[in-house]
């Protein structure tokens, strides 16, 4: 009796807990993001350290300071070294170029070159272009497409020493063969005009290349 009295009560208790509503399942707590591995870029690979470009140092001998001391005198505004000079393609010389200011107050000058003509034996023209002899003329590596050189500020009377160097390149610019031939060129000082721009000559002297075969 007592059995059968339990059995009926689990019975009863099971349908009972399948008629209970269902509990809502707990919620998930989202898990924590996985750890990201921190990055660092790779150092940058170490750069080869060229060298500066090489400059030639251009510097006059004993001789050649002394034609342009000579040439120099106290009435001179501009001299150079010697005027004529025979060359072969590939050969270099350097001269000297001196000016003087001329300004009663302190003044900014500037020296600039050009290639008044270039003609062959015959004197039929080779060229008038000083691009195409730009690289000829150098002062310690500098040179520009305007064939200036650094301004300086000279006090009244100041002077200025520029040693340059004729290089005869073996082709003109233009990739031409150097013809053989006189080669003209023009040394001009500039200082401020009256709009204080370097725009003034006031001073020119001429040195003639022979270019020999």
């Amino acid at each position: 009796m007592r059995r059968s009295i339990f059995v009926i009560a689990c019975v009863c208790l099971m349908m009972l807990a399948a008629c209970a509503p269902a509990q809502p399942a707990a919620p998930q707590q989202p898990s924590a993001p996985a750890a990201v591995p921190e990055v660092r870029p790779l150092p940058p690979a170490a750069l080869p350290v060229s060298d500066p470009p090489e400059v030639t140092v251009v510097e006059m001998d004993a001789d050649t300071q002394s034609r342009l001391k000579t040439a120099f005198t106290s009435s001179a505004n501009i001299a150079v070294s010697q005027n004529f000079y025979k060359m072969k393609v590939g050969e270099s010389k350097v001269f000297g170029v001196a000016f003087r200011a001329v300004n009663a107050a302190t003044d900014s000058y500037q020296m600039r070159f050009g290639l008044t003509r270039a003609y062959d034996k015959s004197t039929n023209i080779i060229t008038r272009e000083t691009s195409q002899v730009q690289r000829w003329i150098e002062l310690n590596g500098i040179t520009t497409q305007e064939n200036a050189f650094p301004i300086e500020s000279l006090d009244p009377r100041g002077e200025k020493i520029y040693p340059f160097l004729i290089d005869v390149k073996p082709t003109l610019t233009d990739g031409t063969p150097t013809p053989p031939g006189s080669y003209e060129f023009h040394f001009e000082v500039f200082n401020k005009g009256p709009r204080a721009a370097i725009t003034n000559p006031y001073a020119e002297i001429k040195i003639t290349v022979l270019v020999e075969p």
